[in-house]
């Protein structure tokens, strides 16, 4: 059976967009797209694990995103990601009984993902999947002098950050509508493109606290980043996740930056053999 897309009705009447890659496996793949991508550049990855049959392989639009989303770069509260999410996990269940389910990202869709540890939706995943994981903008895995990275098309907006930031610890939310993220892409000319993030979308694709995030990331995980990533500081993960998660098993790739790490067939290898120990 080919790759499809279909779309599923939510509890407010919305709708989220995803890509099924189908399999005979008896586990399934949720991948989740970046801060600044939809679900498109995920495919060669997921066309990868369904046609090994290593796992069925789902690449939703998270809200906010994609082509046929009601509001680009804005959802209505922090954490709606993960309510969407829940009812995308109850509606695989239903259609996959008795299968595992690995909950998967890379970049930011990595801590989305990594939201996930401390919710009580964590007793429906038996595995965590993490490509060059946004962990937290507050993490060591950040670059020095990273407000100064021209090869990345992203600019955070980190004072507004931090000042939003307090505003919500004295429970102020009505300026969390508020672009904290612009992203610049000259190369893709499409008008409908994402062009910035509010700030409750940007806090709702992290932890609220990374420590505990990866203090409850107990179930096996795989963590895989490059050696070249222009994102995120490479040798920072493995003693982060040595001090936080040391069931996490963190894999350093040669050769690969933050994008080539979907392609590359070091990545796929790495993937298949965590995957089969299933």
């Amino acid at each position: 059976m080919a790759e499809q897309g279909e779309n599923l009705k939510l509890r407010d009447n919305t709708y989220m967009y995803f890509r099924y890659y189908p399999s005979e496996a008896d586990i399934v793949l949720i991948l989740i797209h970046g801060i600044a991508e939809d679900h498109k550049y995920l495919k060669p990855l997921a066309a990868y694990v369904a046609n090994e049959n290593l796992a069925h392989v789902y690449t939703p639009d998270l809200r906010g995103y994609g082509d046929y989303a009601e509001t680009k770069g804005d959802v209505d509260y922090i954490g709606q990601h993960d309510d969407d999410l829940m009812e995308f996990m109850d509606y695989i269940q239903d259609k996959h009984q008795h299968s595992k389910v690995i909950l998967g990202g890379h970049s930011a869709g990595g801590g989305t993902t990594l939201r996930f540890t401390t919710h009580a939706y964590s007793q429906h995943i038996s595995g965590y999947l993490l490509l060059a994981p946004f962990v937290h903008f507050m993490a060591p895995i950040m670059k020095k002098g990273d407000s100064e990275n021209k090869e990345s098309p992203n600019q955070a907006h980190v004072g507004r950050i931090m000042k939003l930031m307090m505003l919500n610890r004295l429970h102020m939310r009505k300026r969390n509508h508020q672009e904290v993220l612009t992203v610049h892409d000259p190369a893709n000319e499409n008008p409908a493109k994402l062009k910035g993030l509010s700030y409750r979308l940007f806090m709702s694709r992290l932890p609220d606290s990374y420590k505990r995030s990866l203090k409850r990331l107990t179930k096996p995980a795989l963590v895989l980043i490059g050696d070249q990533d222009e994102e995120f500081e490479h040798s920072a993960y493995k003693p982060l996740f040595s001090k936080y998660a040391q069931s996490a098993k963190v894999t350093v790739l040669p050769h690969l930056t933050h994008d080539s790490l979907l392609t590359s067939s070091h990545t796929f290898q790495a993937i298949k053999e965590w995957i089969r120990q299933f």
